[in-house]
């Protein structure tokens, strides 16, 4: 005879001393568990709301643009960034032209920045500047990479 009982959550056989527990049962209650607990360990975030998924897995992007020439230029982002890269893809960080040092590289926190860049939530904004210290982070002809930090 199987169980008289079930447990109530996974509805394993839950014998009394009457019940002859039967292989078949046992088997089948293992291979269940087997299942249950393997799906569990195998999913990476079984305890997680689905913010704090969001918050884990969408706290990097890496994006491009082109420069455009115009004194600044803005970006939103998927994130609210709180570190912000912006470098010129296959030039220099900086050079020398000019009788100037040109910096093609700038980065910004939440709450600092270098030259020719800013955060104002999920928007960066970059510029060209001509000032003592030359910026040019929206240059034509100049690919750039921003890799935003939230």
């Amino acid at each position: 005879m199987s169980s008289s009982s079930r447990t109530p959550n996974l509805s394993l056989n839950q014998w009394s001393l009457n019940d002859k527990p039967q292989m078949e049962d046992m088997n089948r209650d293992n291979l269940f568990i087997d299942a249950v607990v393997s799906a569990h360990i195998g999913d990476e975030v079984p305890h997680l709301t689905f913010g704090e998924h969001e918050k884990l897995t969408k706290r990097i992007v890496f994006s491009e643009y082109f420069g455009t020439n115009a004194p600044s230029n803005s970006f939103t982002l998927d994130i609210n960034p709180i570190f912000v890269i912006v470098f010129a893809v296959s030039r220099p960080l900086c050079e020398y032209s000019s009788g100037n040092v040109i910096s093609y590289f700038s980065m910004a926190s939440s709450t600092t920045a270098s030259p020719g860049i800013s955060i104002s939530g999920n928007t960066v904004t970059v510029k060209n500047s001509e000032d003592v210290s030359p910026v040019s982070l929206n240059k034509v002809g100049i690919t750039y990479c921003i890799a935003a930090f939230a």
